[in-house]
């Protein structure tokens, strides 16, 4: 009986090394995976541009867009992984116009009532967010739609901005202080393309406009983003705009930091975003008006 009894134990002992080495194992391999997938990813933000449909300016969008949309496949094919970020501005401004509502920005920032939230949040998501994502998906891209405010993938809270100096009440503005990471990697695992739009629910449900510059640098630093493009209708940063000459291809975090005050209202959340990726983790960060082309290279002191 002890010899079985031995025996017994000497088996169970083994299936216990062998179940524990296969646990580590798997552990290993997903813990890999997961390396793999945090390193590939890219964040980009876009907008969509609007304007009359007969107009040469909105033939010009067009092209412009779906050029993009092919960049991103692009980027897909070289093995990263991108993660769309969007606003709307031209469309917000349109609809609230529709809607009677004044648009006021103030340093580059919209100002948002109680009244244009709603507006903001159904442009964002039932127009720009929907066209992106037919636009990506005309492409052999697989895109889908991920509005900020739902299911907690953007928790935000009210947010005040330096405006000439002075802290700014913008309204119903907040700022991303939470991102479902896990949802956006659930897609990114599926070789899906995940499209965000930027508005956003604080712990209490309040809807608030994030603006997309800063929203995409907070998912950029949450995702530990391997870059971060920020795209623009410039080719990227000037130090004397419009000097076509003094177009900037490189520069630290604080020698951006330092620039901040010469440039014009409309680039400052943009290279605040950047100046927050960048100090925040994101090893390349870069703006750009053409996802193939360098522009202003953003890197850590």
């Amino acid at each position: 009986l002890k010899a079985q009894r031995d025996q017994l134990e000497t088996q169970l002992l083994v299936q216990k090394q062998q179940f524990e080495e296969y646990v580590k194992q798997n552990e290993l391999a997903l813990a890999e995976q997961e390396v793999q997938i945090k390193a590939q990813q890219l964040t980009v933000q876009m907008a969509k541009v609007d304007a009359g449909s007969n107009s040469d300016e909105y033939k010009h969008a067009i092209n412009q867009e779906n050029n993009r949309m092919t960049q991103v496949l692009e980027l897909q094919k070289l093995g990263q992984t991108p993660v769309v970020v969007h606003g709307g501005g031209p469309q917000i401004s349109n609809a609230l116009d529709r809607a009677g509502i004044v648009s006021e920005f103030k340093g580059g920032f919209r100002v948002t009532t109680k009244e244009a939230v709603q507006v903001v949040r159904d442009v964002l998501v039932n127009e720009v967010n929907k066209q992106l994502v037919e636009l990506l998906n005309q492409t052999s891209i697989t895109a889908v739609s991920l509005p900020g405010d739902l299911n907690g993938l953007l928790t935000a809270q009210h947010q005040e901005v330096l405006v000439d100096g002075k802290l700014t009440d913008l309204g119903f503005v907040g700022e991303v202080i939470g991102v479902d990471t896990d949802a956006i990697n659930e897609f990114l695992t599926q070789d899906l393309i995940p499209v965000i739009s930027t508005a956003a629910c604080d712990k209490s449900g309040q809807l608030f406009n994030v603006n997309a510059d800063t929203a995409t640098s907070a998912i950029a630093i949450a995702l530990k983003a391997d870059e971060m493009i920020m795209l623009t209708d410039v080719p990227g940063v000037y130090r004397n705009w419009p000097d076509q000459d003094s177009l900037i291809e490189q520069l630290t975090a604080n020698e951006l930091e330092a620039l901040l005050p010469t440039m014009q209202s409309g680039m400052v959340p943009k290279l605040q975003a950047c100046l927050q990726a960048s100090r925040g983790g994101v090893p390349t960060v870069r703006v750009t008006g053409d996802l193939s082309k360098t522009g202003t290279q953003v890197v850590a002191n």
